[in-house]
């Protein structure tokens, strides 16, 4: 149990750790737990450019050219959908980077088994694949 003077002494610490205090400090701690960016709800990621982003919308509303709020809506779907899948295939391919650094050191040979998966994954499964290593 911690006697008064620790308790006492933690709290003046307690004081002076408050976390960023300017808002660019903030928006740097908010990414601190990013690792992909699957799950990220920001359009543009640290990892990202936010200069190829704006390319990708300038360049489907010029081909497209959207007239209508439906035909923008639209096309704001496909320019997030587009953004997206290219960042699940950057997500795959750290995944991957891994796994044959995994290989590559020795550590064991790793498979992924996602063919003898059912079709249907169960409530407990989180994600498509099993990642382990071979028997």
């Amino acid at each position: 149990m911690a006697t008064a003077r620790q308790i006492t002494a933690n709290r003046i610490h307690a004081r002076s750790c408050t976390g960023p205090r300017t808002h660019a400090g903030r928006a740097i701690s908010s990414q601190n737990a990013l690792k992909t960016g699957i799950d990220a709800k920001a359009d543009v990621i640290r990892t990202e450019s936010r200069a190829s982003y704006d390319a990708l919308i300038a360049t489907l509303y010029t081909r497209f050219r959207p007239s209508t709020p439906e035909q923008r809506r639209l096309a704001d779907n496909l320019i997030r959908t587009e953004w997206l899948s290219r960042r699940y295939a950057a997500a795959a391919n750290v995944i991957n980077r891994s796994l044959d650094e995994r290989q590559d050191s020795d550590l064991g040979r790793v498979y992924i088994d996602h063919m003898t998966r059912s079709a249907a994954p169960s409530a407990a499964s989180t994600w498509p694949c099993v990642i382990s290593p071979a028997p």
